[in-house]
């Protein structure tokens, strides 16, 4: 139960909204500089955002109320059956603190501590960045990109991990291959049905398969009830 806590509240993170439709031309080819320049320009920007998540973790059924302050705090409220909250988290730029409603529990720890439980060593910006759908790498180097499916492909620069990102054509992430080098612990990720959310790109759908050493685990999380305006953390410690 504690790492079905922790995989959620790491992982998950607009009255009109307009799906995106992706062209079916080929994408022409580019090098890195440019590509990288299409991703910062369409990075999904934002002082306060908050939303809704459905969850689906391992056939197991949460909603999570997601409140976000840009590159400071993120967060989360984890409800289950009847509406009842399961747990709290809240991530700061040095540490996260989570209370386990069901059994009382609390917990001040540092990043590094989650290396049990993700296969990726992560700090605060690359877990926003995964939440809101924005590249976790902001310079591309000089590596070689590659056209596939109407979409480019493009290797990471993320040290001990091999990472392949798939892009759209608009500079968006369609999916990520995270794998360690030091073992076999892999994260996959997939970024789907993209609509206009306060006339930016958002993935409303995603899909994670978070493999480690010990277990496998699959999340499917649905987006809704966006809003941008200022809010509260309430974050009440024992």
């Amino acid at each position: 139960m504690k790492n079905i806590f922790l995989i959620l509240s790491i992982i998950v993170v607009f009255s009109s909204c307009k799906t995106i439709n992706i062209s079916s031309e080929n994408v022409r080819k580019i090098n890195s500089k440019k590509l990288e320049k299409i991703i910062n320009k369409n990075d999904f920007e934002f002082d306060y955002f908050s939303c809704k998540a459905r969850i689906i973790y391992n056939k197991q059924n949460f909603t999570a109320n997601i409140r976000i302050k840009q590159d400071s705090i993120i967060w989360i409220s984890l409800t289950g059956l009847f509406n009842i909250e399961g747990a709290r988290i809240i991530i700061l730029k040095d540490h996260y603190e989570m209370i386990n409603k069901l059994n009382g529990l609390y917990e001040n720890k540092s990043f590094s501590s989650l290396e049990n439980v993700l296969p990726l060593m992560v700090d605060y910006n690359i877990l926003e960045n995964l939440l809101i759908g924005n590249f976790i790498e902001k310079k591309l180097k000089k590596q070689n990109v590659e056209t596939k499916d109407n979409k480019y492909v493009v290797k990471g620069n993320i040290d001990n991990y091999n990472v392949l990102y798939s892009i759209l054509p608009f500079g968006k992430i369609n999916s990520i291959d995270i794998k360690s080098l030091k073992n076999d612990n892999r994260i996959q990720a997939e970024y789907n049905k993209y609509e206009k959310v306060n006339n930016q790109d958002f993935s409303i759908r995603r899909k994670f398969e978070i493999e480690t050493i010990e277990e496998k685990n699959t999340l499917d999380l649905k987006f809704y009830k966006f809003k941008f305006e200022k809010v509260n953390f309430p974050f009440k410690r024992p």
